[in-house]
């Protein structure tokens, strides 16, 4: 696909284009920007909290609770990195709506930087739902004037427009060619929050699975747990300032109510609106409540400090304790009723669990939430009453909320970690066997982070992870997986499969590979592979690309007959012939440009194994042709007999727009800093 119009692309992002520089691996590079990016989540929330009035202690437990809370290292072991960064900008972006360091119009401008900056890292999903959050929290906080406000909201939303609009005006554009544009594209994959996650929020592991949550169903482990020493101080915290604290009170519950999607009237709505509409994962609500408890909490810790209001949380947390307790005992027929419900039995069989598993879980997570609550509650007692130094007692309470917090959330790290351990070595030697590096494809119904991983060898998947993946390449690819047929796999010149179905007796060379006990890989090749570019014997005419796709699952099909789409031309029929001589292309930037030199036999239709998009350019010899759109989702160009010089190029009329508008915005921002920084 396109490099920079892909909207999962963070080069543009400042740490991003630092890497670019630095002779790190990926991997290292990653594990640095995480820890980078949830130390500055701390940093700004503290950063922010002291400038509300919070004390120090307070400041520093809000920081803390942030950044080590389920939200955060969930998404972090789950490999969302955008997520992350939006949630480390996040305060920031808060504190410029509430006036922080300026107030007005800048304040609505700085807010919109900060957007800005989380566009650069290509989190539209995190843009979307953050925009009309900060202009409801400008709307409905505050003392200032109405046109103050419609000013802020202004610049707040003209800002990001700008700055972005390297990101925005291109994604749109890519966007219109993605199979997200297809309403039921995201339909079995939007991650919703469920009702029945809502007490495994506050006892992880409550349905017998610990796991983090990766699978499409909407059934999921808790990712989202905050600790309950923050829970405490933040139901502190609303109770002793509900009235000035109330705004977080709301966005907390906002939050909660719209991560569970459309099992809501508020979500259903949402749904139903053109741009929220194309959203798979309503679950990412619960960052603004995770936010919001993480203030409160703060707000908790100074009035347990001044106050020694804790005996409502003290109570509470017995009482969680308590219900933990009773939870051991009914554990086996807890176990044995959840089986009975539906969403649960789906689960179980989807992964594995048995009765005796699941009752397992059930008992350990009561066990340890019996254990946290007494913990907790001796913290915050100890906090609220006990002698010694206030640096004694708050250390000793930070210490305890962290400990709740990482092994809350070291079974997704685990599980992260199993998956990574698990990554089948002995898969990626028997593709290097079969497929030298940088020469074939590989297709896989694989987790999606093992075949990105294999990219580091050479080996080049077909399938893996995108975000917006084009609407045509998916047609291709699923029409090929459908069938089984080893020719229109072919064409995408895929020379292996790897699945974790036995494929049927039609497909060769099949050899399994065990990859953890239990688990089974199996290495398929495929004679059918066609090379890099081939000479089509014949094009037929096809109004679009389900007829093209549906013309290649006739039995029968080989990639000799192209089919061509009309706007393509007119049919052209030439003999049958091959790709003769030297045929090899070489990618010069990435996925950005290629070239090849082709010597025929006879002219023709040459098609490459490479998706077409709009904004592609050929040019044979140096001279502009067309390019087809053959099979589907490929690209093909006519090419005279003889030796020839094929150059394609990405060229994107959007891409340009969006740099200079960018550049020009951010050329604005910058001097209108130093005018004022010299003022």
């Amino acid at each position: 696909m396109p490099h920079l119009v892909s909207l999962n692309v963070l080069t543009l992002y400042p740490t991003e284009l630092v890497a670019l520089f630095l002779p790190v691996s990926p991997s290292t590079f990653y594990a640095f920007d995480l820890l980078l990016h949830l130390f500055l989540a701390a940093a700004a929330m503290r950063w922010w909290l002291r400038r509300q009035g919070v004390t120090e202690g307070g400041a520093f437990t809000g920081g803390l609770v942030y950044a080590l809370g389920g939200h955060c290292l969930t998404l972090a072991a789950a490999g969302h990195p955008h997520w992350v960064r939006c949630l480390a900008l996040m305060p920031l972006c808060f504190a410029a709506l509430e006036g922080f360091p300026a107030r007005g119009a800048v304040s609505g401008a700085l807010a919109g930087l900060v957007i800005s900056v989380a566009l650069l890292g290509a989190s539209l999903h995190f843009v979307i739902l953050a925009v009309p959050v900060g202009v409801i929290w400008i709307v409905a906080t505050g003392t200032a004037p109405l046109r103050e406000k419609a000013v802020r909201i202004f610049c707040f939303g003209a800002v990001p427009l700008v700055l972005g609009a390297v990101i925005w005006i291109p994604g749109f554009e890519y966007f219109l060619e993605s199979v997200r544009r297809v309403p039921a594209a995201g339909a079995g994959t939007s991650w919703a929050l469920s009702v029945w996650d809502l007490p495994a929020l506050l006892v992880p592991g409550l349905w017998g699975t610990p796991e983090a949550y990766w699978g499409p169903h909407l059934f999921r482990a808790s990712g989202d747990y905050p600790g309950l020493l923050a829970v405490a101080l933040a139901a502190i915290g609303l109770a002793a300032r509900w009235r000035s604290e109330m705004r977080f009170a709301v966005l907390g519950t906002a939050g909660i109510l719209l991560a569970l999607g459309a099992a809501t009237p508020a979500g259903a709505a949402l749904d139903h609106l053109p741009v929220f509409a194309g959203l798979r994962v309503p679950l990412r609500w619960l960052s603004f409540t995770h936010l919001a408890v993480c203030v409160l909490a703060a707000r908790g810790w100074d009035e347990v400090v001044a106050q020694r209001r804790s005996r409502v949380a003290v109570a509470g947390l017995g009482a969680v304790g308590l219900a933990c307790a009773v939870g051991i005992a009914l554990a086996q027929p807890v176990a044995a009723r959840l089986e009975r419900v539906p969403f649960v039995a789906g689960h179980m069989r989807e992964g594995g669990v048995s009765r005796a598993g699941i009752a397992t879980g059930v008992g350990t997570a009561a066990r340890d939430g019996f254990v946290r609550g007494v913990v907790s509650a001796a913290s915050l007692a100890f906090l609220a009453a006990g002698p010694g130094p206030l640096v004694w007692r708050a250390g000793q309470a930070w210490l305890v909320a962290t400990a709740d917090m990482l092994t809350a959330g070291s079974p997704y790290f685990q599980y992260a970690d199993a998956r990574a351990a698990a990554t089948p070595d002995a898969v990626a030697s028997e593709l290097l066997r079969r497929i030298p590096p940088d020469s074939g494809r590989v297709a896989t119904d694989e987790y999606f982070g093992l075949p990105n991983r294999r990219m580091g060898l050479g080996l080049e998947f077909t399938s893996g992870y995108h975000g917006l993946p084009l609407a045509r390449y998916v047609k291709l690819h699923d029409a090929a997986a459908q069938t089984g047929s080893l020719a229109i796999l072919g064409t995408l010149a895929v020379q292996c499969m790897v699945t974790g179905i036995r494929p049927l007796g039609a497909w060769p060379a099949v050899v399994g590979i065990d990859v953890a006990p239990g688990e089974r890989e199996w290495v398929v090749g495929n004679p059918a592979a066609m090379p890099r570019a081939w000479l089509a014997a014949e094009t037929v005419r096809v109004r679009d690309a389900e007829d093209a796709v549906a013309f290649m699952r006739r039995p029968g099909w080989t990639p000799a007959v192209v089919p061509v789409e009309a706007a393509s031309g007119q049919t052209i029929p030439v003999g049958a012939g091959r790709v003769e001589g030297r045929n090899e292309i070489t990618m010069l930037k990435g996925q950005d440009e290629l070239e090849a030199t082709l010597e025929l036999a006879r002219g023709g239709p040459v098609v490459f194994s490479e998706v077409w998009y709009p904004a592609w350019k050929a040019f044979v010899d140096g001279r502009r042709v067309a390019v087809w759109r053959a099979c589907a989702a490929l690209r093909a160009v006519e090419v005279p007999a003889g030796r020839h010089r094929v150059r394609m190029i990405y060229d994107s009329w959007s891409l340009k727009i969006g740099i200079w508008v960018s550049l020009l915005g951010w050329t604005v921002v910058v001097c209108a800093m130093r005018g004022r920084r010299e003022a």
